[in-house]
C-alpha cells in the first residue's frame, strides 16, 4: 500500500484549494491556509508564496482588503528573501499588491507603481492582465484616453492568448470607461460582450463569478442611465444574488447602492431609501468605508431636500466620524504591515481589538469635543433670536415671527441634544468608585424629585423589594430616571399611566424590569430605540432620542444587558441586567 508523503499531501492540498475557488471561496481559503502551514513545516518557500498570493487574491475578491494586504506583504517579504531570481513570482506579487491598493485602498499611484514594476519583467502570459489593471487605474483617476489605450492593447493580448477571463475584465473596464464619459450605447456594447464571456466561462466550470458580478453591476448602472429600468433591475438583482451567495462584500454594497439609484431615477423614494439604508448598514457591518461615505452623503442630500434636517444632521455627523475613522486606519497601516511578519492568529486578533478600542475612544473624544464646542455658539444663536423677536416684534410680520420661533425652538432642541451627547461621551470616563447601592432607597429619592411630572401625568409608580447592587450611584440614578421619563412620555391618554418597577435576584446578577401600560413599540424597532438620536414618534413627542442610548451605554459599562419586550397598544417592559459584584 502506497504511503503518501508530506510533499504529495502539500501538492494535493494546494490543488484542492485552487479547484474550490470556483465552488466555495471560503473552503478554498481554509484549504490554502492548511497548505501554507504544511509548506512552513517543509520549508517550501515557493509553495508558501503561492499560497499567500492565492489567499491574498481571494481576500481581495471577498472585500477583506487589509487581510489581503497582510498576506501579500508576507509573500513579498518571502519572495525578496528566498526567490529573488523567480521573475514570475515577483511579478505575480506585484500584480496582486497593485490590485489590492487599487480596489480596496484607493491608493492609485501606489497601485500603478506596482503594476509597472511587474510589467518590467516582460512576461507575455501576464501582459493582458497588466494592461487591463493599468487601464483600470487610469480610468479611476480620470485619465480616460490612457485608460482606453491600455485596455485596447490588453484586449489584443487577451484575444491572441485566448485568455477569456481577463478579456471579460477588459470588456467591463472599457464599458465602465465609456459609461463615465457618458457614452452609454458604446458602454452597453462592451458590457454585453463581457457578460456573454462570463456566462460561457461559468458554464465551462471556470471561476468567472467575481467578474460576472462586476459586469452585472456596471451593466445595470448603464441601463439605468439609458432608462431601461426593467433590464437594469433584472441585472442588478441577479448580481446581488450571486455576490451575496459568493461573499463578495464590496460588490454587495455597490449593488445595493446601484439598485437604490435605479429607484431614485424612477422617482420611487420609498424603495430608494430601503436599498440605500441596506447598503449603509451593510457597509457599517463590513467596514466598507468608501461605500459607507457615499451612502451617508447621498442620504444627507436626500433628507435635506425632504426638509428632515434632524436626519440630515445625523448623516453629516457620521460622515465626519467615518472620515476620521478611515484616516486613523490609514495612519496606522504601518502596524498592519508589522503584523504581516507574524503567523500567530491570536496576536493578530489582539491587535485588531486594540485598534477598535483606540478608534472607539478617539471617536468618543471627537464627539465630546464637538458637542462641547458647539454649545456656546448655539446658546448665543438662540438668545439673539429671542432678543430680535422681543425688541423688533412690531416690525415683523406673522411669518417673520414664526421664523424666529422656529430658530429658537430648534436651537433649544439641538442644545438639549448636545447636552445628552456630552453625557453619553462622558460615561466611559467616569472614574468614581463602584459601591453597593440601595436601589430601593435611590428610587425613592428619584421619585420625590420627579413628583411634579408624575403628578401632571397622573401616573402611578409601583415598586418594592429592590435589592442592593454594585454600581456607581449616579449611573443607576440616570438609568431609572430615563426609563421612568420614557414611560411617562409614551403613556396612552385614555388610561391611567401605571409603571411597575421590580427586580429578580439571579445567581450572579440582578434583573430589573420597568413595565408600563403605554402605547408600546413595534417589534422591528426593538434594536433601533437603543441607537443614538433614534426617535420613533418625532411629530407627537419631544425629545432628543438619546435616553435609551445612554441607558444602554451605562449597562454596557458593567458588562450587563438591556432589552425591550412590548405589545403595541398595551405597553412596554424594559429589562436590564447588572452583575451582583463589580468587575
Amino acid at each position: 500500500m502506497h504511503s503518501i508523503t508530506l510533499e504529495e499531501q502539500l501538492e494535493q492540498l494546494f490543488a484542492s484549494a485552487q479547484r474550490m475557488e470556483a465552488v466555495d471561496p471560503l473552503q478554498a481559503l481554509a484549504e490554502a491556509e492548511r497548505a501554507f502551514q504544511l509548506a512552513v513545516r517543509l520549508d517550501d518557500f515557493k509553495v508558501q508564496i503561492d499560497c499567500l498570493i492565492f489567499m491574498g487574491r481571494l481576500h481581495r475578491i471577498r472585500g477583506n482588503f487589509y487581510q489581503s494586504l497582510s498576506q501579500l506583504k508576507r509573500a513579498h517579504h518571502l519572495t525578496n528573501k528566498h526567490c529573488t531570481g523567480d521573475v514570475l513570482k515577483n511579478a505575480l506579487v506585484y500584480i496582486e499588491l497593485g490590485s489590492t491598493h487599487a480596489d480596496g485602498l484607493e491608493d492609485f499611484h501606489q497601485a500603478l507603481d506596482y503594476f509597472f514594476k511587474a510589467l518590467q519583467y516582460n512576461i507575455p502570459q501576464l501582459s493582458c492582465r497588466l494592461y487591463n489593471n493599468i487601464g483600470s487605474v487610469y480610468k479611476d483617476i480620470g485619465q480616460y484616453e490612457k485608460a482606453i489605450q491600455y485596455l485596447l492593447k490588453g484586449e489584443t493580448f487577451a484575444q491572441a492568448q485566448e485568455n477569456f477571463y481577463h478579456l471579460a475584465f477588459m470588456m467591463e473596464n472599457l464599458g465602465l470607461t465609456y459609461h463615465t464619459l457618458g457614452q452609454y450605447p458604446e458602454a452597453k456594447t462592451y458590457l454585453r460582450r463581457g457578460l456573454e464571456i462570463c456566462e460561457a466561462g461559468i458554464e465551462g466550470g471556470k471561476p468567472f463569478h467575481f467578474i460576472l458580478c462586476v459586469t452585472l453591476l456596471s451593466l445595470g448602472k448603464c441601463e439605468t442611465k439609458l432608462g431601461a429600468t426593467e433590464a437594469a433591475e433584472t441585472h442588478l438583482n441577479q448580481g446581488l444574488l450571486l455576490a451575496t451567495e459568493r461573499g463578495f462584500k464590496a460588490i454587495v454594497g455597490e449593488l445595493l447602492q446601484a439598485i437604490g439609484d435605479l429607484y431614485a431615477e424612477d422617482a420611487t423614494e420609498k424603495r430608494f431609501l430601503e436599498y440605500y439604508r441596506q447598503a449603509l448598514e451593510y457597509a457599517r457591518q463590513h467596514n466598507l468605508y468608501a461605500i459607507k461615505q457615499a451612502c451617508l452623503n447621498r442620504l444627507r442630500e436626500f433628507f435635506e431636500k425632504q426638509g428632515d434636517f434632524q436626519l440630515a444632521y445625523t448623516m453629516a455627523k457620521e460622515v465626519i466620524a467615518n472620515y476620521h475613522l478611515r484616516e486613523n486606519i490609514n495612519r496606522n497601516r504601518n502596524i498592519i504591515e508589522y503584523l504581516n511578519e507574524r503567523d500567530s492568529k491570536i496576536v493578530l486578533l489582539e491587535e485588531k481589538n486594540r485598534q477598535i478600542s483606540q478608534q472607539k475612544a478617539e471617536l468618543e473624544q471627537f464627539a465630546h469635543i464637538v458637542a462641547h464646542d458647539l454649545k456656546e455658539p448655539l446658546r448665543n444663536m438662540g438668545n439673539y433670536a429671542g432678543l430680535l423677536k422681543k425688541r423688533y416684534a412690531r416690525l415683523l410680520d406673522e411669518h417673520g415671527s414664526d421664523f424666529l420661533d422656529f430658530i429658537t425652538t430648534n436651537a433649544e432642541h439641538m442644545y438639549s441634544m448636545l447636552e445628552e451627547l456630552l453625557t453619553f461621551t462622558s460615561l466611559a470616563n467616569d472614574h468614581r468608585a463602584v459601591s453597593l447601592v440601595d436601589a430601593q432607597r435611590l428610587l425613592y429619592v428619584i421619585l420625590e424629585r420627579m413628583r411634579i411630572p408624575i403628578k401632571e401625568a397622573k401616573a402611578i409608580i409601583n415598586y418594592e423589594n429592590l435589592p442592593l447592587v454594585h454600581i456607581r450611584g449616579a449611573h443607576l440614578e440616570v438609568l431609572f430616571q430615563h426609563l421612568i421619563e420614557n414611560a411617562l412620555k409614551f403613556r396612552k391618554p385614555d388610561r391611567i399611566c401605571v409603571v411597575n418597577i421590580s427586580a429578580t435576584d439571579e445567581r450572579s446578577s440582578v434583573l430589573f424590569q420597568v413595565a408600563d401600560n403605554g402605547i408600546g413599540i413595534a417589534e422591528q424597532y426593538y434594536l433601533r430605540i437603543f441607537q443614538l438620536f433614534k426617535r420613533l414618534h418625532k411629530a407627537q413627542y419631544a425629545g432628543t432620542g438619546m435616553g435609551l442610548a445612554i441607558c444602554k451605554k451605562i449597562v454596557d459599562l458593567y458588562s450587563g444587558e438591556i432589552w425591550v419586550e412590548s405589545v403595541e397598544g398595551e405597553g412596554t417592559t424594559l429589562f436590564f441586567r447588572l452583575p451582583k459584584k463589580s468587575r
